[in-house]
């Protein structure tokens, strides 16, 4: 029994101690972080666009009329 309490004690220090896996969750993270301010900022300037396009179209409109 103190075999295995031995291992397992062994196994989870190695684990805790090993940070080959840590680079890539960081980068996950910041590649997480950067796409949801691309995707929260895209909205911002969709709104502003379609109020160019919609005074763009309403001039050509009015220039017809």
């Amino acid at each position: 029994m103190a075999d295995r309490l031995d291992f397992v004690v062994w196994k989870l220090s190695a684990l805790y101690a090993d940070r080959q896996g840590a680079t890539a969750i960081e980068y996950g993270l910041i590649i997480g972080i950067i796409s949801m301010s691309v995707i929260f900022g895209m909205e911002s300037i969709r709104d502003n666009l379609l109020a160019i396009f919609k005074t763009i179209s309403d001039a050509f409109i009015n220039a017809n009329g």
